[in-house]
């Protein structure tokens, strides 16, 4: 009997504990702002969270304040307000940088470019996203929307993709993803089913807490990053031929760290960018004058790069559209 008691009193305790941690995480999260902003996703392993409004995120030396829709998009409209579905859209595919880590809703390039073409912008930009990920996001976003009136898509690739495309789990998130291969010259998956601890992470932030930080503590070491290189290029191939299907043009914007980051060799770099007809907008960051393009955190891009990054993608939307006699109106 008395053991028994024992047991209960230590079961007891023991859910008690992680009960009072639990709630000292969440409410040291949203005191700190450093809330979740992902919960897991089946197709691409994570997804941003939907209908955050103006959430606060601080760290890194700065603060900047988020929103994203219902769908868990980045807004790049105000709150409320409701996209014109008579325009056709832009939609823009990448990690962090698209996403806009760093700087406010409205000083992200997506939104900038909403206010300034006669295009609906979608942006599907999320952060630790690989371009195999963003494969995975753009096809299942065109899957759920048949009927949307596509004009351009727009993928951003970043040096950290060629690493990410070799990876099952991102090493600071501590969330699994799917991986694709090329096998015999085709793209293939390689099976994937969400762990349980990306759903555990999803109702617990003293769990999510604790795996990210094991993740990061016990990373493996990072894989060349010329491994990476034909997995990109294959999904670069088939969201050209996503683009295709409906009707809409293809542009790869490429770039590279701005002042932190491992070295990249040039000459891997510069193959890729002639293989997948990207245009490399890094020496126009790198020369820009006046302001730094280079946000608080030493890594994304600040407003000021937002603002040159919208400059450089409208100048590349509108001279392709002249040269093939359709200009945006």
């Amino acid at each position: 009997m008395r053991k028994s008691a024992t047991i209960l009193l230590l079961f007891c305790s023991s859910v008690l504990s992680l009960l009072l941690g639990e709630a000292v995480v969440r409410v040291s999260a949203r005191l700190t702002h450093h809330v979740p902003l992902i919960v897991s996703d089946a197709d691409a392993g994570w997804a941003l969270q939907p209908d955050l409004h103006n959430e606060l995120r601080a760290g890194d030396g700065g603060r900047y304040m988020i929103s994203t829709d219902e769908e868990g998009h980045r807004l790049t409209r105000p709150p409320g307000t409701h996209p014109d579905g008579s325009k056709p859209a832009l939609i823009l595919v990448g990690d962090s940088f698209v996403q806009g880590q760093s700087v406010n809703d409205a000083e992200t390039f997506a939104w900038i470019l909403a206010q300034e073409l006669p295009l609906r912008v979608l942006n599907l930009g999320v952060l630790g996203y690989g371009t195999d990920q963003e494969l995975l996001g753009l096809s299942a976003y065109l899957k759920s929307h048949p009927m949307l009136d596509v004009k351009d898509i727009v993928l951003v690739v970043f040096e950290n993709d060629f690493i990410d495309v070799q990876t099952s789990a991102h090493p600071a998130l501590g969330r699994s993803k799917p991986l694709l291969r090329v096998m015999d010259g085709r793209l293939e998956p390689v099976h994937y089913r969400r762990a349980f601890s990306d759903r555990l992470m999803d109702v617990s932030y003293l769990y999510w807490l604790l795996d990210s930080k094991r993740t990061l503590f016990f990373k493996s070491s990072e894989p060349d990053v010329g491994g990476g290189t034909e997995v990109i290029l294959a999904c670069v191939a088939e969201m050209r031929e996503l683009a295709a299907k409906r009707g809409a043009r293809f542009h790869v914007v490429a770039h590279r760290h701005l002042r932190i980051g491992k070295p990249f060799p040039d000459s891997l770099w510069a193959d890729f960018v002639q293989r997948a007809g990207a245009t490399d907008i890094t020496p126009r960051l790198r020369a820009m004058r006046g302001a730094d393009p280079v946000g608080y955190d030493g890594g994304h891009w600040s407003a000021a790069g937002h603002r040159l990054v919208a400059e450089i993608v409208k100048e590349m939307l509108e001279n392709e559209a002249s040269a093939a006699g359709h200009p945006h109106e």
